[in-house]
């Protein structure tokens, strides 16, 4: 009966064994391997791709400071474009939650944008981030067999620093996904406008949910341009039997200006 219970166990222990082989994990997420890496200004900067990753820029000089003055490495995304890691394959569909934290280490402001998709460039979920620890981004029911990238790049001449970067799986449909959707169109609804006179601007949104979800929407203005009307609140429904909303603001500025709207 040896033999026979010994083939049994080994029999049980091996599927164990392959699931735990393709478990996802992002490499060196905390940036702390300095290997490849050159110092390049002093202060703590290095250049080059940190070991693990990807990058679409050709010459990445600050990419990785190494917390001379006391802090954790953190990894400076502006300098290296499409910042991105293959983080292995599932065995089975799951829902694949991304965590990292978003620091404005340098002060010059912190917008991330955060992907999973797969290696044909797929996308399961997308998220835009500023600065905050453990942030979260969901991709709910991820198929079987996909293997999983996860990407970053900073957005709107910011330098986000990111860190502790990494992945976990659940079952699928046990995580609240992260609510999907694409910006088609956000400009004035009038090729110009003038000052002192109410003006309309509106946001397009493509709707990517497979259930209504809620969204916190809000308009940032420069100094001398205020919002005269609106119907969006700070929470916005996007109704999964609607493929497309529409946000509108009406806005008045007090003198002529060149002025970015977010």
């Amino acid at each position: 009966m040896k033999p026979t219970l010994t083939l049994l166990t080994a029999l049980l222990l091996a599927p164990l064994v392959a699931l735990q082989a393709e478990e996802l994990r992002v490499v060196n997420g905390d940036f702390s391997d300095l290997t490849g890496l050159k110092p390049h200004g002093g202060d703590g900067w290095h250049e080059g791709v940190p070991t693990g990753w990807k990058s679409s820029a050709a010459f990445p000089l600050y990419a990785v400071h190494t917390g001379a003055d006391g802090k954790q490495p953190a990894c400076n995304v502006s300098q290296l474009g499409f910042l991105e890691q293959n983080v292995g394959a599932l065995a089975q569909a799951a829902d694949v939650v991304l965590t990292m934290d978003v620091a404005d280490g340098w002060r010059k402001g912190a917008e991330l944008n955060a992907e999973v998709m797969d290696a044909d460039g797929e996308v399961f979920a997308r998220i835009q981030l500023k600065t905050g620890l453990g942030q979260r981004l969901v991709a709910g029911n991820v198929p079987a067999r996909s293997p999983v990238v996860v990407r970053f790049r900073a957005l709107n001449g910011t330098t986000p620093a990111l860190d502790n970067v990494s992945v976990t799986t659940h079952p699928a449909g046990s995580q609240r996904a992260t609510p999907q959707f694409r910006v088609r169109r956000f400009q004035p609804d009038q090729p110009l406008a003038r000052a002192r006179r109410v003006a309309s601007v509106s946001a397009e949104l493509d709707h990517l949910n497979v259930e209504d979800v809620d969204v916190a929407v809000s308009l940032s203005l420069p100094p001398g341009v205020r919002v005269v009307e609106s119907e969006v609140g700070g929470t916005h429904r996007l109704r999964a039997a609607e493929a497309r909303s529409r946000l509108t603001w009406k806005i008045e500025a007090e003198a002529a200006m060149t002025a970015d709207l977010r």
